[in-house]
């Protein structure tokens, strides 16, 4: 008998000497974030007496005000969470630890960090939040303004990329993962030195085909190609031009004279070219050049060209042009002549000028007609030359005429112009066939996704100017397109022929099938046949591959739209109102777009 009070006893001494804390933990309600599919069905649906249960704004998800809550356990009792994720269990299994953390700096300043998302409870989930310290070699905190983003759903990558760091500087990255109430698992780290930048001793290449030609009495034309930042990479910073009356070596340049000039670099490989000037009349010079990067690294002297300036001036134009021709189409026409030389037909001249006026062309009207750009340079004289101008406007006259011009400023003498018609544009775009409407899951009410392939401005090619959109709830043809409505928003310009394109109509009614059609048009007006015509409708379907059978939809239907096959249930779209009155306890019931 005193053994048994004895016992009795201990165990009394034991019970008080519990630590309550678990137990505690276990009587309060709170939201399993992992379950929380942000519904709101508990602010919306349901009314807590202290008003505790509140949304987070970041997350979208439910969470219940500590400092509100009472702890009446009306969210258990009296509502229904569609995925249970109301409790009062303890959670203390923390994120899974992250196991593939790797931290790299392959630009300069930037750190980038990949790893594989973990759950909130364990690999099951979505982690709450990430906290990340990046530390310095003396262990203090580096300041950057990267934001730390929300975690991923487990088994997602993320990939977080980090800038303006300080250049070679050594650092610790150390990650933990928490869930909503802070269990977190061991601290993840990594080491590595953030990259810096990289001296650049490289100089550019030297020019290696330096030519002059076309001297006057005062100037000579230089051309080259262009070299590298590095070597034959890349674009350099600037040129140096020098020149003399004597050969130019490595222990003459600084002493050669050096031309004032302002050229930009273009990439190297590309053809450059400078008018040297200030030169003095039947003289030779010789002419080098270096090229310089932006770290002021400067090429090795490059190949030398001599050439030697006229002696008088140079009074002799390029012959007049007189056999201007032209081949017109929709938007555009072709030119061709016969090219004329710098001294009349003699040489090359040096460059052209075509003009374009949709009036005629004279000389005292030269300078206001518009200069076309990116013409060929001249050939030899009696060489064929050709040039296209295109996005004209189909149907609509307009007149060329040419001028060429040598190195000393002498212009041919102006020829009428030419009188050209661009063809005129009769061709409509090609009837689209594939308009279809996009069938499948949709989160808005009242909105029916179509797709198509753009046609083109002429037939399948090119690109049209418009597209027309109609909807009617009955089968839209020729005859009753002006009847249906127009879609007077979100209908997107038409893209090149043969590109997908697709878009939004919003605002239809749920539960009503809708026809639709579409016709394009092109600039010049000419319009499409009316394209096929699909049809849809919005109600609610079940995920049947997902269906549990478990019959609690078929009870919500006053419609009888919810049928029994078998192994799961199905919603008949024809009978379906979209009332939304039918429930699952596995959310698998969803607004649904049909096709007809």
């Amino acid at each position: 008998m005193k053994n048994i009070l004895y016992f009795s006893l201990l165990i009394l001494i034991l019970a008080g000497c519990v630590d309550n804390t678990e137990l505690e933990q276990t009587a309060d309600v709170r939201v399993e974030f992992s379950d929380c599919i942000s519904c709101r069905e508990c602010v919306d649906d349901f009314s807590c007496p202290q008003s505790a249960i509140l949304i987070d704004p970041e997350t979208g998800k439910a969470y219940i005000d500590a400092d509100r809550c009472v702890q009446c356990m009306d969210c258990i009792d009296e509502f229904s969470c569609e995925t249970d994720a109301f409790t009062t269990a303890v959670d203390d299994t923390p994120p899974a630890e992250i196991s593939d953390l790797v931290a790299t700096s392959e630009e300069t300043g930037t750190l980038k960090i990949t790893f594989t998302a973990v759950g909130d409870d364990g690999t099951r989930g979505q982690a709450y939040r990430y906290e990340l310290s990046i530390l310095d070699s003396q262990n203090q905190p580096l300041s950057h303004t990267f934001t730390v983003p929300r975690p991923q759903i487990t088994g997602e990558q993320e990939l977080w990329i980090i800038e303006d760091l300080p250049e070679n500087e050594q650092v610790r990255i150390e990650l933990d993962v928490l869930d909503e109430i802070s269990n977190r698992p061991e601290t993840v780290s990594a080491e590595l030195e953030i990259m810096g930048m990289i001296e650049d001793l490289t100089p550019p290449a030297a020019i290696d085909d330096l030519q002059a030609a076309n001297a006057t009495t005062s100037s000579v034309m230089l051309s080259f190609t262009a070299v590298g930042d590095d070597q034959h990479e890349g674009v350099a910073s600037s040129y140096t031009i020098k020149y003399q009356t004597e050969m130019i070596d490595a222990e003459s340049w600084d002493a050669a004279l050096e031309f004032p000039q302002t050229i930009v670099p273009q990439a190297a490989g590309e053809s450059e070219s400078i008018q040297v000037t200030g030169l003095l009349e039947d003289t030779e010079y010789y002419f080098a050049v270096k090229a310089v990067d932006d770290n002021q690294n400067i090429s090795s002297l490059s190949n030398l060209a001599n050439i030697t300036t006229e002696s008088e001036a140079d009074l002799v134009a390029p012959a007049p042009i007189t056999d201007l021709q032209a081949t017109a189409g929709l938007d555009q026409v072709e030119l061709f002549w016969t090219a004329v030389g710098d001294n009349e037909q003699q040489g090359t001249a040096l460059y052209y000028e075509i003009r374009i006026s949709e009036a005629e062309i004279t000389a005292d009207n030269w300078q206001q007609a518009e200069l076309l750009e990116n013409l060929p340079d001249p050939a030899v004289a009696g060489s064929a030359e050709s040039y296209l101008v295109s996005q004209l406007a189909a149907n609509t006259t307009y007149y060329f005429a040419i001028k060429a011009f040598d190195a000393s400023g002498n212009s041919s003498p102006l020829e009428p112009s030419l009188q050209v018609t661009t063809l005129e544009d009769d061709m409509a775009p090609a009837p689209i066939t594939d308009f279809a409407v996009r069938e499948g899951l949709t989160v808005v009410h009242g909105r029916i996704k179509v797709e198509w392939t753009a046609p083109g401005d002429n037939g399948t090619s090119g690109t049209a100017a418009s597209y027309e959109v109609r909807y009617s709830t009955s089968e839209i043809n020729e005859s009753n397109w002006q009847d249906a409505t127009v879609v007077s928003s979100g209908v997107p310009d038409p893209a090149a022929a043969g590109t997908e394109q697709n878009f939004n109509i919003n605002f239809l009614e749920d539960a009503t099938i809708y026809y639709f059609a579409i016709k394009t048009t092109d600039a010049a007006g000419n319009t499409s046949e009316i394209s096929n015509c699909p049809a849809g409708k919005i109600v609610y379907q079940i995920n049947e591959d997902s269906c549990y059978d478990c019959g609690n939809c078929i009870n919500d239907c006053d419609e009888d739209a919810i049928i029994d096959v078998g192994p799961y249930k199905t919603i008949d779209p024809d009978l379906c109102i979209a009332c939304g009155d039918c429930s699952c306890p596995y959310g698998l019931i969803k607004l649904w777009v049909v096709g007809y």
